[in-house]
C-alpha cells in the first residue's frame, strides 16, 4: 500500500511510500477520467517562476486501445512533439531512452476504480447504468471464466469478460471499442461468433456486423431487454467464437417495462400494458399485500373476462383467465378467451386455487366503479366515467337550443305587436344568455374531456350549430339601416333580413340534431337504459313547442297587417 496521499484537483491525486532502506519512491497516480484520457506526473525545478514544466522528468501513464494499462517516461524540453535534429539532439516532449536509458518506472494497481471507490480489479459484475455507456475493448484472456482460454477476449468497462447485470425495460448503451475486426451482439448462443451456422435456434437481440468500433470512432450501440427477453443471455464477437460472457436479465420497475399505466379507481391497483402488433402485454400491481389480485375486462364484474395472478403455497406463481357470469363461485369459470374489452376493475383477495373455488376465494374489495382505458389507442391516461360530466354539458345545451335560443326567435316573430321595443330587448337578452351558455357548454365538456375531438357526427353537428349562433351576433352589428314609415324597403335590408332568418333557423335545427345525436352518444356509449326515456321526453318537449309555434303563428296570420312580411323575418 501507499502510505501518502496528496490532492493535485478535484479528480486527480498522487499517491506515494518511501522506503529509505531501499533508497527508493513508489508513486501511484489516481485520476477519474475518460478512458482515452492519460495522467502525467513530474518533478518541476522549485525556483523557476513560470514555464515550471520545462525540464521536467515525467510520468505518463493510461491505457492502450486494447485496454490495457501502460507507463511511459519522457523529458521536457520544449512545449511540442518530439523532433531529432540533424546533430542527434532531441527537443520537445521526448522519451528518457532518447537521453539515458529507461528510468525504472512501472505499473502500480493502487486506484484502478473511481476517486470514491474501493480497488474494483478483482470485481467480475458490472451493473448497466441507462446514464452511462458500457465502454467495450478487448485484451488478453488471463481470467477467462470459460476454459479453455482463447487468446483475446471483451473487457466491459476496462473488466475482463465480465457478468453483465441489465434490466428490462431500461436502455443499455455500448460504446464499442473493440476495433474493426471485433463486431459486438446479443446472443442466445454461449459460444458465439455467428453460432447460426452450427446453432439454428440461435436468437440474436442486438448488435450485428455494423456495430464495430475503435477508439477514435467508436460506435454507439442501444439494446432494450423486453418482456421476451430470456432471463441469461450472452454479449459475444459475431466473428471470433469465446470472446464475451454472460449477461443476466432481470426484471425493472413495471414503468420501465410498459408503455402506458394507469391507477385504477380504487387506487390500490395500478395497471400497465403495452400494445405490438398483433398482442396487448399485460400487468397489473397492487399496493396491498394480499393472496390474488384480479383485472377485469367488461362493463362490470359479471359478463366479463378476468386475469388472475396469485401465489401458491409452494411460492409459486400463477395467472389464469376467467370468464365471470355471477358473483359466486359457480359462477367463474376458466376460459382460455383473448382479451377484447376495454373497462377495467381491479380487486383482491386472500386466496385463489385453480381447483373448485368457493366462498373463500371471493375478494372482500373491489373497484368503486369501472373506469374505461384507451387499450388499442395507446393510452397512458385512463378515461373514468364521464356521465356526470356529460349530463352537465347536455343540460346546458338543452338550455341553450331548446328554451332560450327558441324563445329570443318566438320574442322577435310574436312579440311585435306590443308597443315599445320590448320585444327586442327580450329577443336580445334570451339570444346573448343562450349563446353565452353555449359556449360554456363547450368549453366545459372540452375541459373534462381534455381535448376536443370531431370524429363523431354528435360533435360535427354541435359545432356546426356553434359557428352558426356565433354568425348571428356579428350579423346583427352590420344591419343596414330600417327605412323609415312609409319608405320602400332597401335591397340590402332586405338581403339581410333573409339571411338573419335563413342562419338563424338552420342554426336551431342543426343545433337540435346536435343534442337528438348526443342523446344517442351516450346511449351508444354507456349502454344506459335511461337514455330512451331522455330521448322520448326531448321529443315531446319540442313537439309541444311545435305545437305552440302553429297556434301562434296562426294568431299572427289573424292580425294581418300590411307589414307582415316584414314583421314576419328576425332572429
Amino acid at each position: 500500500m501507499l502510505d501518502n496521499c496528496k490532492i493535485l484537483s478535484n479528480d486527480y491525486r498522487i499517491r506515494w511510500s518511501l522506503s529509505v532502506e531501499r533508497d527508493f519512491i513508489d508513486i501511484g497516480l489516481e485520476a477519474a477520467i475518460a478512458i482515452h484520457n492519460y495522467m502525467a506526473f513530474g518533478w518541476a525545478d522549485q525556483k523557476a517562476s513560470s514555464e515550471v514544466m520545462i525540464g521536467g522528468d515525467v510520468a505518463v501513464a493510461g491505457f492502450t486501445e486494447e485496454g490495457m494499462p501502460f507507463v511511459d517516461d519522457f523529458y521536457i524540453t520544449k512545449y511540442s512533439e518530439c523532433t531529432i535534429n540533424k546533430d542527434g539532439s532531441a527537443l520537445g516532449v521526448c522519451p528518457d531512452t532518447i537521453y539515458e536509458g529507461p528510468d525504472p518506472v512501472g505499473l502500480v494497481n493502487e486506484c484502478l476504480g473511481p476517486l470514491d471507490a474501493a480497488d474494483k480489479e478483482d470485481q467480475d459484475l458490472i451493473i448497466a447504468d441507462a446514464n452511462k455507456p458500457l465502454v467495450v475493448t478487448t485484451g488478453p484472456a488471463v481470467h477467462y471464466p470459460n476454459p479453455p482460454n482463447p487468446s483475446k477476449v471483451l473487457y466491459i468497462n476496462k473488466k475482463e469478460a465480465p457478468v453483465l447485470k441489465v434490466e428490462r425495460g431500461v436502455p443499455v448503451r455500448f460504446s464499442v471499442q473493440a476495433g474493426h475486426d471485433v463486431a459486438l451482439y446479443i446472443t442466445t448462443d454461449l459460444i458465439g461468433g455467428n453460432a447460426r451456422s452450427r446453432n439454428k435456434t440461435e436468437t440474436i437481440y442486438a448488435g450485428g456486423p455494423e456495430a464495430e468500433g475503435v477508439l477514435a470512432s467508436p460506435m454507439e450501440l442501444i439494446w432494450e431487454p423486453d418482456r421476451n427477453t430470456p432471463d441469461q443471455v450472452y454479449y459475444q464477437s459475431l466473428y471470433q467464437k469465446k470472446m464475451g460472457w454472460r449477461v443476466q436479465v432481470v426484471d425493472g420497475g413495471l414503468s420501465d417495462m410498459y408503455n402506458n399505466s394507469v391507477l385504477l379507481d380504487d387506487q390500490q391497483v395500478t395497471f400497465f400494458w403495452t400494445l405490438s402488433k398483433d398482442s396487448i402485454s399485460i400487468a397489473a400491481r397492487g399496493e396491498k399485500k394480499s393472496g390474488y389480485i384480479a383485472i377485469g375486462f367488461g362493463t362490470g364484474m359479471v359478463s366479463s373476462y378476468a386475469y388472475v395472478g396469485w401465489v401458491d403455497d409452494t411460492g409459486k406463481g400463477h395467472v389464469s383467465s376467467y370468464w365471470i357470469d355471477g358473483r359466486d363461485a359457480s359462477r367463474v369459470h376458466p376460459t382460455n378467451e383473448n382479451l377484447t374489452n376495454t373497462r377495467s376493475y381491479g380487486h383482491w383477495g386472500t386466496k385463489w386455487s385453480d381447483e373448485h373455488l368457493n366462498e373463500q376465494n371471493m375478494h372482500s374489495e373491489t373497484s368503486h366503479r369501472p373506469i374505461r382505458v384507451l387499450l388499442m389507442g395507446g393510452s397512458a391516461e385512463a378515461e373514468q366515467d364521464l356521465r356526470p360530466v356529460l349530463a352537465v354539458h347536455g343540460f346546458m345545451m338543452f338550455l341553450s337550443w331548446g328554451i332560450l335560443l327558441p324563445g329570443g326567435i318566438l320574442a322577435a316573430r310574436y312579440l311585435k305587436h306590443v308597443k315599445g321595443d320590448g320585444w327586442y330587448q327580450i329577443h336580445v337578452s334570451l339570444q346573448c344568455s343562450g349563446l353565452l351558455i353555449l359556449l360554456l357548454g363547450l368549453l366545459f365538456a372540452v375541459a373534462e374531456l381534455r381535448g376536443l375531438y370531431i370524429s363523431s357526427a354528435h360533435v360535427k353537428l354541435g359545432l356546426a350549430a356553434i359557428f352558426l349562433a356565433c354568425v348571428q351576433p356579428v350579423n346583427a352589428s352590420m344591419r343596414p339601416k330600417k327605412s323609415a314609415k312609409g319608405e320602400e324597403v332597401s335591397s340590402k335590408r332586405h338581403l339581410w333580413e333573409y339571411f338573419h332568418f335563413i342562419v338563424g333557423r338552420s342554426a336551431i335545427i342543426v343545433g337540435i340534431a346536435a343534442l337528438f345525436s348526443g342523446m344517442k352518444h351516450l346511449g351508444d356509449r354507456y349502454g344506459d337504459e335511461n337514455v330512451h326515456g331522455y330521448i322520448w321526453a326531448l321529443i315531446l318537449w319540442f313537439v309541444i313547442g311545435t305545437v305552440i309555434v302553429m297556434y301562434l303563428e296562426y294568431q299572427e296570420k289573424q292580425r294581418g297587417g300590411a307589414e307582415y312580411l316584414e314583421e314576419a323575418i328576425g332572429f
